[in-house]
C-alpha cells in the first residue's frame, strides 16, 4: 500500500509500521515527512482492544479455550494470540457480567412467582417449585447441574453447578 499512497499534506511517500501489539489488536503507524500518525486497528474497551474480548467470547461459545484460540491465530497467521493474563482478565470480566445478569433474572423470576402465589391465594413466601438436574456419574465426586424451577411461571429461580475447573483451562 505504501507504494501507491502519498501524504495528503506534503505529497510525499508514506511508510507503514506496526506498534503497540496487544493480543489481536495493534496500532498502525503511518510515517511521512510531515510526521507520524498512529491509528488503532479497532475500538478500545477500557484499556484493551475490543477484538480480544470478542474473540475470547466467540471461542468460549464454541468450547475453545486459550490454547485453541492461540493455535487458531497461529494457523491463520494473525498474530500469536492472547496471553494467559489477558485471557483470564477477559474471562473474569465475562463471568462477573454473567453473574450479575443471572442474579437479576433470578430475583425477577422470584418476584413474578410471588405475584402468582398471591393470585392463587397462596402465602407469598411459600413458593411451590420443582427441580431438575443431571449427574455425570455416581458418587460424591460427581459433576452435576441442578435447577430450581418456579411452579406457576416455569422460570428458573436458582441453580447449582459443580464442574471440574481443570477442563476449562
Amino acid at each position: 500500500m505504501s507504494d501507491i499512497l502519498i501524504c495528503r499534506s506534503c505529497k510525499q511517500d508514506v511508510k507503514f509500521a506496526e506498534t503497540g501489539i496487544r493480543g489481536l489488536g495493534f496500532k498502525l503507524v503511518v510515517n511521512c515527512n510531515c510526521g507520524t500518525k498512529q491509528i488503532r486497528s479497532g475500538p478500545l474497551v477500557s484499556t484493551g482492544f475490543e477484538v480480544n474480548r470478542r474473540t475470547v467470547f466467540v471461542m468460549r461459545l464454541l468450547g475453545i479455550g486459550r490454547q485453541g484460540l492461540n493455535l487458531f491465530c497461529n494457523y491463520m497467521d494473525i498474530g500469536n494470540g492472547i496471553t494467559e493474563e489477558t485471557y483470564n482478565g477477559i474471562y473474569t470480566n465475562f463471568h462477573a457480567a454473567a453473574k450479575k445478569v443471572y442474579e437479576f433474572c433470578c430475583k425477577k423470576a422470584i418476584e413474578e412467582e410471588k405475584k402468582e402465589n398471591e393470585k392463587h391465594e397462596r402465602p407469598i413466601l411459600n413458593l411451590k417449585v420443582s427441580g431438575d438436574g443431571t449427574w455425570k456419574k455416581r458418587g460424591f465426586k460427581s459433576l452435576f447441574g441442578t435447577t430450581l424451577i418456579a411452579y406457576y411461571s416455569g422460570k428458573v429461580i436458582d441453580l447449582v453447578v459443580r464442574i471440574c475447573s481443570q477442563s476449562f483451562k
